[in-house]
């Protein structure tokens, strides 16, 4: 979550807990206790989604970069070992390391090495690589790939999971919004609940031009402001007053 949206989570888990430390006075099946269900299921949610939208990615990375390694080091003994090996014209294989080292070019690297290597693996297994050394790079290859696939997955869900924090925190700020009529009608004889009300429900640590038409609650005109009339200008030095 970005600034905007912690700030008006942790509003939601004041507004949240308020609920729970008087929830008889919004009894079950009223407009507050639906409202107070509502904060508590979009907390949840923004929970799920924040869980999701952090681990993924973490653990994504990790998987790709064990099997990118397990890639190189198998790719470094065959490189190694290709200066001995005869292609059918007489002349070394030598399978040169890519130059470069993005995912993408290991990849290819490693798939290239495999189509090269493959009919002569006698002849890497006669100079001591044990014989699984393309089987191994073949099956280390193959899980690179569905990491990446996986990586690419997992940036996905991250965007569906910023979606999903931002459609739950609406929903939640709107349930907030009846919250301040409900509770003002239901405890406004009472200036200690009310004063909590509103202390829980601010906006804490935030000053974004939105803040109080957006979120915070309004309050009641209590006086109109009277119209504005212009004084009459001052005579002029040497000038009277005519009569009316």
């Amino acid at each position: 979550m970005n600034k905007y949206q912690r700030v008006r989570f942790e509003m939601l888990l004041r507004v949240r807990d308020y609920g729970k430390a008087h929830q008889e006075h919004f009894p079950e099946s009223t407009a507050g206790e639906k409202a107070f269900a509502t904060v508590a299921r979009v907390i949840d949610e923004i929970d799920a989604h924040a869980t999701e939208k952090l681990s993924a990615p973490r653990e994504s990375q990790r998987t790709k970069a064990a099997r990118r390694q397990i890639i190189l080091d198998r790719m470094q003994m065959i490189a190694r070992t290709s200066k001995g090996v005869r292609t059918a014209a007489g002349a070394a294989l030598n399978l040169p390391m890519p130059a470069r080292k993005s995912d993408v070019a290991v990849l290819a690297a490693a798939r290239s090495f495999l189509k090269d290597a493959e009919p002569l693996q006698d002849q890497f297994v006669s100079l001591g690589l044990p014989s699984t050394c393309l089987t191994e790079l073949r099956e280390a290859t193959e899980a690179f790939d569905a990491a990446l696939s996986e990586r690419r997955t997992g940036r996905s869900g991250v965007a569906g999971a910023s979606a999903g924090i931002k459609a739950a925190l609406t929903e939640g700020i709107d349930a907030a919004r009846t919250l301040d009529i409900v509770v003002q009608n239901t405890v406004g004889n009472d200036p200690v609940l009310l004063a909590s009300w509103e202390r829980d429900r601010r906006i804490v640590g935030w000053r974004g031009k939105s803040e109080v038409s957006d979120d915070a609650p309004t309050p009641e005109l209590t006086n109109a402001a009277a119209p504005k009339v212009d004084a009459p200008a001052a005579p002029a030095v040497g000038e009277t007053k005519s009569a009316a």
